[in-house]
């Protein structure tokens, strides 16, 4: 673990399972922003629409890369996750659309 983010770990990384995920995450909490870092490999979601488990596998070629703790890594473009974050559709995705779209 890195030293200068380990301060910052809430949970993991470990493998996370309740009634809508399926994946190994991390999640770090930083100046008051809760952080999710998951394995894109293992990522398993529940689709809401279709009621089925979705394997989430990731195109990277369509991320942006940004830095991160001094770390470059791939983000999803924000029209891409508001999509995803529609498609699963808890009540956390609903208010992350709202608020995703309120950005410029």
């Amino acid at each position: 673990m890195f030293p200068n983010v380990k301060n910052y770990l809430t949970f993991g990384p470990a493998q996370y399972t309740d009634e809508e995920w399926d994946l190994k995450l991390m999640t770090f909490v930083y100046e008051g922003q809760e952080i999710d870092i998951a394995g894109e490999d293992t990522i398993k979601y529940f689709d809401r629409t279709k009621q089925v488990w979705v394997t989430g596998r990731c195109n990277f070629s369509k991320f942006e890369m940004k830095e991160i703790f001094e770390i470059s890594i791939p983000i999803i473009p924000k029209e891409s996750l508001i999509a995803h974050k529609k498609m699963i559709g808890r009540e956390v995705d609903i208010q992350d659309v709202h608020e995703l779209a309120t950005i410029g």
